[in-house]
């Protein structure tokens, strides 16, 4: 059975591609998967005019300016309550969060997106020369 024909996606593709989309922000998507996403045609799909997938889904899906700052405040949060956390959960998890109709994962008020920004730029310094997920 494909990916794309699990339940979770059968109703919603869009979640497996946002979901590979979180890994590589993560820094855990592997290459191979990365290639694939590029290769998948994304831009046709999601009627982007970007030639590189994340853009292409960024574009497609609507995604703000402020998503991977979503997802790196988040994945900081969860790390700090739960030690082993996996990154496909979590993953799976901010999407399904991030997807409902009354999301507010990406709401940001002035003080909490600047603190959220001191935050990923601190942990994106300590990862700046190597692979972010263990």
């Amino acid at each position: 059975m494909s990916l794309f024909q699990h339940p979770r996606y059968q109703a919603n593709p869009a979640f497996l591609l946002f979901e590979n989309y979180i890994l590589d922000v993560l820094g855990c998507l592997p290459p191979e998967k990365a290639r694939l996403m590029q290769n998948m045609n994304l831009q046709t799909v999601l009627h982007s005019t970007a030639t590189e997938w994340h853009a292409a889904l960024e574009e497609g899906l609507g995604l703000s300016d402020t998503i991977e700052i979503a997802i790196l405040d988040a994945w900081l949060d969860k790390q700090a309550s739960d030690t082993a956390c996996v990154p496909l959960q979590f993953a799976m998890d901010f999407t399904d969060a991030y997807m409902c109709d009354d999301s507010q994962v990406d709401s940001w008020n002035e003080q909490s997106l600047a603190q959220a920004r001191q935050r990923v730029a601190q942990y994106r310094a300590r990862f700046a020369n190597g692979q972010k997920c263990a």
